[in-house]
């Protein structure tokens, strides 16, 4: 009856046991037990290789997410990237139906060897995104093959080239590799020749062109041993729209009023205060966007080299349009054309744009023309009056030459005639010198013409020097563009 109850007591205490144990096991569960098991024994520092001079193989890859800042003088790239790693650790593998059938599981990055990969030109002045967001969970497989996901946001240097600037290619790297491990213990290949950038948000400055990938395998002078990288180029190419609409276009705006300058009279007197208004315009514009072109000395963006050549061409337009009016009002001096600049300024230049001049004969037989017919006009008015007081006033100087004849030898008459006589020498020498002045007058009104007319030809040669110059300038600079610019 003793031993029943010790048997009975033995069997009760074997079912407690066995049933608090089945309890243990399940609340734990699968994943549990085979964490416990995998990091056994597992030496975090140590390479998962089966021996000392065995490889490690990680692959790699990089999703751009979307562009937070191309910095130009500063010259780095701020982006959002998703880093991507792969290898095998033979330390973690299992067998699944050992453990409910789980074929995966994740782990702490303390908890199993991660590579140690860093950002080569990293240019945060705190830590790197691998690092800072290096703890999210790693995922190993049954078989050993494990991803390590790494979202964050980086910023890498980038060496800009502003040459072409504001149609421009720029193309930034993100150098990723060991620091630790050289290429005889941990190699890095690439998943694909490409970057991913299926997820990239469109940005409103830069157009996403392409993000090849390459492996480098470089050899440092610290060590013998090589260190393999993988560097991934994120081309990207500038929206030029908005620099051409608020930039481009409003100083060629400018430069076509200051040539249709030319093409104002000069008498008007407004041409040099339309040109000096024109060029302070210009300064000023360009002094107002200088804050928004990258500042560089190693270079001069095509967009400088623009407005600087439309500065100068402006300040040739003041200096010729000094000149010009300086040679229009030349002749009030009375200095008279070289006959060399006449000919071929006037008669040849002249015709060559399309200005064609009337001769100073011509213009004088114009005017003398006119003048007699002012004169025909009036000398018709009086003609009636001429007609009735045509017969007294002969008759009057018929009797006027009788009293004289009769009176002739009289001391009256001799006074009368010597007087007479002295009037006419000074009615004569009046007439020569009114003759005198009206030549003068008119040499110095052929010399203000002739350089009149030597000013309109040289006027819009300047035009056309200045249209010319100023397309040529243009030409030259935006075609002399990045050949990559255009291509996809």
């Amino acid at each position: 009856m003793k031993m029943w109850r010790i048997w009975s007591l033995v069997y009760f205490e074997l079912y407690i046991w066995c049933f608090t144990s089945g309890n243990t096991l399940n609340s734990k569960g699968y994943d549990i037990l085979l964490h416990d098991h995998l990091l056994k024994d597992y030496l975090v520092t140590s390479r998962p290789a089966a021996s000392e001079h065995d490889l490690i193989n990680v692959t790699t890859d990089i999703a751009l997410n979307q562009i937070r800042e191309l910095n130009e003088p500063k010259r780095f790239l701020q982006t959002v990237v998703w880093f991507r790693f792969y290898w095998t650790d033979f330390r973690l593998q299992w067998e699944p139906q050992d453990y409910g059938n789980l074929t995966e599981i994740r782990f702490m990055k303390s908890e199993i060897w991660v590579p140690d990969i860093m950002l080569y030109n990293n240019a945060d002045e705190h830590r790197s995104s691998i690092q800072l967001y290096s703890d999210v969970l790693i995922t190993s497989y049954h078989t050993g093959y494990t991803i390590w996901l790494v979202p964050g946001v980086v910023k890498t240097s980038c060496q800009i080239d502003m040459t072409f600037y504001p149609f421009d290619t720029q193309q930034c790297e993100i150098q990723i590799g060991s620091w630790s491990y050289h290429g005889f213990q941990l190699d890095l290949h690439l998943k694909n020749p490409t970057g991913d950038k299926y997820n990239f948000l469109e940005h409103g400055e830069w157009d996403f062109v392409a993000f090849p990938a390459k492996r480098n395998v470089i050899y440092y002078g610290c060590c013998p041993e090589p260190y393999v990288d993988a560097t991934f180029t994120a081309i990207l190419r500038r929206k030029s729209m908005f620099y051409i609409y608020n930039l481009i276009l409003p100083c060629t705006l400018v430069l076509v009023v200051s040539m249709s300058g030319f093409l104002l009279p000069i008498e008007s007197g407004e041409r040099a205060q339309l040109s000096v208004m024109l060029l302070l315009s210009m300064i000023v514009l360009q002094l107002s966007i200088a804050s928004d072109i990258p500042s560089q000395s190693d270079v001069i963006p095509i967009v400088s080299q623009f407005l600087g050549t439309i500065t100068f061409i402006m300040c040739c337009s003041v200096i010729l349009s000094i000149g010009s009016i300086a040679l229009h009002f030349k002749g009030i001096h009375g200095k008279e054309v070289p006959e060399v600049v006449q000919k071929i300024v006037i008669q040849y230049m002249g015709r060559f744009v399309g200005i064609k001049f009337k001769s100073h004969h011509d213009f004088i037989i114009e005017n003398d023309t006119r003048h007699c017919r002012c004169k025909n006009n009036n000398f018709n008015l009086e003609e009636r009056n001429l007609d009735d007081t045509g017969k007294r006033d002969s008759e009057r100087r018929h009797f006027d030459i009788e009293i004289i004849e009769s009176n002739e030898n009289s001391t009256a008459t001799r006074v009368f005639k010597k007087e007479l006589k002295d009037i006419y020498k000074m009615i004569d020498h009046m007439n020569k010198d009114r003759q005198a002045k009206e030549n003068e007058q008119r040499d110095l009104e052929k010399c203000r013409n002739d350089w009149a007319k030597v000013a309109v030809v040289i006027d819009r040669y300047m035009l056309l020097a200045e249209f010319v110059g100023a397309l040529t300038a243009s030409l030259l600079i935006f075609l002399n563009q990045d050949r990559n610019y255009y291509l996809d």
